[in-house]
């Protein structure tokens, strides 16, 4: 449960310091250029993950 909330707070600082372009690399310290960040992919992979197992059908 504390990864959901550490990708939520990486997708909040994605979301407000990349106004342009929102969940875009560009809005953290770790971002490379425009286009990559590891952070925000481990955070995507995260919370895809989690839902992944919230939806599956049982």
């Amino acid at each position: 449960m504390r990864r959901l909330f550490e990708a939520n707070r990486i997708l909040e600082t994605h979301w407000t310091r990349a106004v342009a372009e929102p969940f875009q690399a560009g809005g953290c310290l770790d971002c490379r250029g425009r286009t990559e960040c590891p952070q925000l992919d481990w955070a995507i992979g995260i919370t895809a993950e989690i839902a992944a197992v919230t939806f599956q059908k049982r």
